[in-house]
């Protein structure tokens, strides 16, 4: 991993797992410490709420350490037991996530946006596990990527909401543009980050042996090299899973 790679990795992390904490403590703490704006409609529905807040959180925290690559080939079997922990949030966490944005705050456009954004997650999720259930490692990671980028939303959501508040723009004037904005532009990003940095299926599968001049096989001797002489073709090196 170059040092960009690593410097956006940690930033990723540190940002997602304080993020993470407080949002946990702030939903499973004292439902009268809730915002007054929401508090009201969020006892009413509080475990719908906790199955959200919880879920959510869970999948945060865990979601940076799964792109760690020296974690997946030390740790294969962690690895696997949080990818299964971090779907099962996708499940309880999308689900909910629907419930709590059909009846969002900020009218129509907050609904739809909530809501497509909880249907995006389930459907990223989905297809980031069938592309490993069928050993297909790179559709994986480019699912997985966007997925992450859908629950990074929470981090962003909160962030617009601040900064925009702190510049003078009302809440309730930006929150249905913050509902969008939150998780658009992260898939946005996504998708460039896939195209930079995780090879697509043609350079992956490109061939590591010039298409001129005489064609042999990989670890295939060449016309009057022995065994071990300096005239074989050594076969390539394994691709990074």
């Amino acid at each position: 991993m170059s040092r960009s790679r690593s410097a956006a990795w940690v930033l990723l992390t540190v940002v997602s797992v304080w993020m993470a904490e407080a949002s946990f403590r702030y939903v499973t703490g004292n439902p009268a410490a809730f915002d007054g704006l929401f508090r009201a409609k969020y006892i009413a529905h509080l475990g719908v709420v906790w199955s959200h807040g919880v879920s959510a959180t869970l999948a945060l925290a865990i979601g940076p350490w799964q792109f760690w690559s020296a974690f997946r080939p030390r740790w294969r079997g962690l690895h696997r037991v949080m990818g299964v922990l971090y779907m099962a949030c996708m499940l309880v966490g999308g689900t909910s996530a629907v419930l709590m944005g059909l009846d969002a705050h900020g009218g129509v456009p907050s609904k739809i946006g909530f809501v497509v954004m909880g249907i995006g997650w389930m459907v990223t999720a989905a297809l980031a596990w069938r592309s490993v259930r069928r050993k297909d490692i790179l559709a994986h990671r480019q699912w997985m990527t966007r997925n992450f980028a859908l629950t990074f939303g929470a981090v962003m959501l909160r962030l617009y909401l601040y900064g925009l508040q702190q510049v003078g723009f009302a809440f309730n004037d930006v929150y249905p543009f913050v509902t969008w904005g939150a998780w658009v532009p992260n898939l946005v990003l996504a998708e460039c980050w896939i195209r930079s940095t995780i090879p697509t299926r043609t350079r992956a599968l490109r061939p590591a042996y010039p298409a001129t001049g005489p064609s042999y096989a990989p670890g295939a001797l060449q016309p009057g090299a022995g065994v071990g002489s300096a005239g074989s073709v050594p076969g390539p090196a394994p691709l990074a899973g």
